[in-house]
């Protein structure tokens, strides 16, 4: 009837408000502003009554127009066919929802909302099935429901439909790996190239290679990849149509029609778009297949982390390998390319299953394992695995390391100290930070004399949803079953508990992450916990700089282990041991204080500084008062002795007023005993050599200052080791010091007689 398309004209000049306004208005609104415009409009509805108007379809209401669109669409051949189908927003609804803004957010229609409804589309419904809000299904055979069944037969089967299940693929063991869990053997390498080593050989496995789907969403040179293009070859639908510019080289650019690796460029949509296909293989089309796909790791989950998204929810099946990652290992790189967050943002997807290893060893028994889950066990996860580009020594795996790495933390070096060591903590380390916890240990120990456990924590993420699992679980268990029988109550304790409860010290944990990351595990670590990361923007510089920067580096994480201890007896640090260099141990000339932890007993403090009397010992015209052979106090007690007649001072002479060159003084040393009955951990080892630098004690007699070193050194540990070694008491150090001063009995009992003390 539109002979001069005045009705198209009209329906290409109004726009989608104004669509929306008539779908949500009545047959009169819709005449007097739609139709009446022009004359030649209004002709066309001059015999239709404002209800025929209002029932006027949109196209995409139109059974006859929607079945004539699709015939057409399918009968069309030789080129692409798009249908674009105008309906209203709520059709049906009436008054109470068609065209309503509000539409989205219509949860529920009151009675009279329904019976308009059942009216609009004369269903069989009473009002009583209203009230009720009965559904309504035809019967079996009755025309409607004979058709949609035919149809969906014709094509196939039922939507939706879910194959969940598809054949189990046998997994290589983890021994057909030996050769790279042996480690490099001393050679440096990343584990970005054990990673490529294990990809190479899955790929050539007779039964599980063609299932494998390497994919990489830029130049595979950038991770090492460029040995598996002459022997899979870059897949292209066309071929080699071109002559690669590293033709001459034996591992040029091959592409082929037949090729295995999906080089995408710079696309991450598109790289994980062919991941996903891949992924959901099994399910899609009954065939497993293992999508490896490698990238940039910041370029991942805070780049496309929707289609990550929609992975998890169509359960995808496969790896995602977050290369140069780190926001310290990529050296350089600056605050666009470098990986703080990825790991705190795969935490929060369910079956998203990530792993930090360190190790190649690491690396490999991860892989295996996925394998194992996804192929074997056909579990609906995935797999997200991050892999640097530091080359360092790979070390062989462990004996009995295989759960810990999986369950994510195992005890990677016990501390070489004596057990009895009366001052512990307990280092955490992921990734590539790992090696910086492990040379703070060795600070810890060589320089310090404090006892380091180090952990290696593959999965702050799998800690944490076993964490969780288990507090949901011991809550189902009631009061009066853990009362009675708490056995039979089966209560779980977390991986992590089971690791550290048995530990002593604080613990400290560092990552290549946002703190965010190692805090997923705070809530299990029963006593203080320190967490190290990369909070902030990368920065270009060098991975040592960068890690200072950040402090995450070993001196950074030895210094948090020093505060940590300090603060567990109460001391700061700073007050402890005066302007202190963490990395060297040495402190200031005038605040010459070392501490000595003992276990959960006292901290004793050695102030070798000269007292005010020391220093004011002078007579009214300016000359030095004789000083006895020996006097003063007892030791202890916070009161001043003078030790012995004549001790050097070699470091203050020119804070002594009018003091000649080669003059002997007395020495004041002061020994004060502040018992603190709290967890004392060593904050600076007594093993450490207190008087190495600017002060030093000479003695009368004669003997060396070494030996006299040697001598309180050794003193300390026979006194140790003949009583309880986890308790020194003043008294123990006290009598070092003596002995120390004092090498010949005869010379120390004289000196005590004097002095009144009954110090043995």
């Amino acid at each position: 009837r539109d002979e001069d398309g005045v009705l198209l004209q009209r329906l290409h000049e109004t726009v989608d408000g104004e669509f929306q306004t008539y779908a949500a208005t009545d047959g009169r609104f819709n005449r007097e502003h739609f139709f009446n415009k022009y004359p030649e409009l209004r002709a066309l509805i001059a015999n239709m009554s404002d209800d025929d108007i209002d029932r006027l379809r949109r196209g995409g209401h139109d059974p006859v127009k929607i079945y004539s669109a699709y015939h057409a669409a399918v009968h069309h051949q030789g080129q692409p066919t798009v249908i674009l189908a105008k309906t209203k927003k709520g059709y049906g609804m009436g008054q109470w929802g068609q065209g309503k803004m509000s539409t989205h957010q219509q949860k529920k229609l009151d009675d009279e909302a329904l019976r308009a409804f059942r009216d609009r589309f004369e269903l069989p419904l009473s009002d009583a099935d209203i009230e009720q809000v009965c559904f309504f299904k035809p019967a079996a055979d009755t025309p409607e429901m004979q058709y949609l069944h035919s149809r969906r037969q014709a094509l196939g089967g039922y939507l939706p439909a879910r194959a969940s299940r598809a054949p189990a693929l046998a997994v290589p063991s983890l021994a057909a790996f030996a050769k790279l869990l042996e480690g490099s053997r001393g050679r440096e390498q990343s584990t970005t190239m054990v990673f490529v080593q294990a990809l190479t050989q899955l790929l050539k496995d007779p039964e599980l290679g063609r299932r494998i789907v390497p994919i990489v969403a830029d130049e595979a040179r950038t991770f090492g990849m460029q040995s598996l293009f002459r022997q899979f070859g870059i897949y292209s639908t066309v071929g080699q149509l071109y002559e690669p510019e590293d033709h001459d080289e034996l591992l040029y650019y091959k592409e082929a029609k037949d090729g295995q690796i999906l080089e995408e460029g710079i696309t991450e949509a598109g790289a994980m778009s062919s991941w996903i296909a891949a992924a959901i293989s099994y399910s899609a089309h009954g065939t497993p297949m293992l999508p490896f796909y490698a990238f940039y790791s910041m370029f991942g989950f805070q780049r496309i982390g929707d289609l990550i998204w929609a992975a998890a929810d169509s359960r995808s099946r496969g790896f995602l390998i977050g290369a140069t990652a780190g926001r310290t290992t990529l050296a350089g790189e600056g605050l666009q390319h470098q990986d703080g967050t990825s790991h705190l943002i795969a935490s929060t997807i369910a079956n998203c299953v990530a792993y930090d290893p360190c190790f190649g060893y690491e690396l490999i028994v991860i892989l295996h394992d996925g394998m194992r889950r996804m192929l074997g066990e056909q579990e609906d996860v995935f797999y997200y695995v991050t892999v640097m580009n530091e080359n360092y020594a790979q070390p062989p795996l462990p004996s009995g390391a295989e759960e810990g790495i999986k369950r994510g933390m195992y005890l990677l070096r016990p501390s070489r100290l004596p057990i009895e060591s009366t001052s512990r903590v307990q280092l955490l380390g992921s990734g590539t930070i790992l090696r910086e916890v492990l040379a703070a240990a060795e600070t810890l120990e060589h320089q310090h004399g404090i006892a380091a456990d180090v952990w290696s924590v593959t999965s702050f993420t799998e800690l944490r949803r076993d964490g969780l699992a288990c507090d949901r679980h011991n809550r189902g268990v009631s009061t009066n079953q853990r009362e009675e029988d708490a056995a039979a109550a089966q209560l779980r304790t977390s991986w992590v508990e089971q690791c550290l409860d048995a530990t002593a010290g604080p613990v400290i944990a560092a990552s290549d992450y946002v703190r965010a990351v190692p805090d997923l595990i705070r809530a299990w670590v029963r006593r203080e916990y320190v967490t190290l990361g990369t909070d902030g923007f990368g920065r270009s510089d060098t991975r040592a700089a960068l890690r200072d920067y950040f402090e995450v580096s070993a001196a950074s994480i030895a210094k948090a282990a020093l505060h940590s201890l300090a603060a567990r007896t109460g001391i700061r640090p700073a007050k402890a041991t005066g302007d202190c260099d963490y990395a060297h141990g040495v402190s200031s000339p005038l605040a010459k204080t070392f501490a000595l932890a003992a276990g959960d007993s006292a901290l004793l403090r050695f102030s070798l500084t000269p007292s005010r009397e020391a220093l004011g010992n002078r007579s009214a015209r300016g000359r030095r008062r004789r000083m006895p052979h020996a006097s003063g106090a007892r030791l202890g007690a916070n009161a001043p002795i003078r030790v012995c007649r004549g001790i050097r001072n070699r470091a203050n002479r020119a804070e002594l007023p009018g003091k000649r060159r080669n003059s002997r003084v007395a020495r004041d040393v002061q020994l004060t005993s502040d018992v603190s009955h709290t967890s004392g951990e060593s904050v600076m080892s007594y093993l450490r050599d207190p008087y190495r630098h600017d002060h030093s004690l000479g003695c009368s007699c004669g003997r060396h200052r070494n030996q006299q070193e040697h001598n309180f050194r050794t003193s300390i540990v026979d006194e140790r080791v003949r009583t309880d070694p986890e308790r020194l008491s003043a008294r123990v150090v006290e009598t070092a010091l003596l002995k120390a001063l004092f090498p010949r009995d005869e010379t120390r009992r004289r000196f005590l007689r004097a002095v009144g003390s009954t110090t043995a």
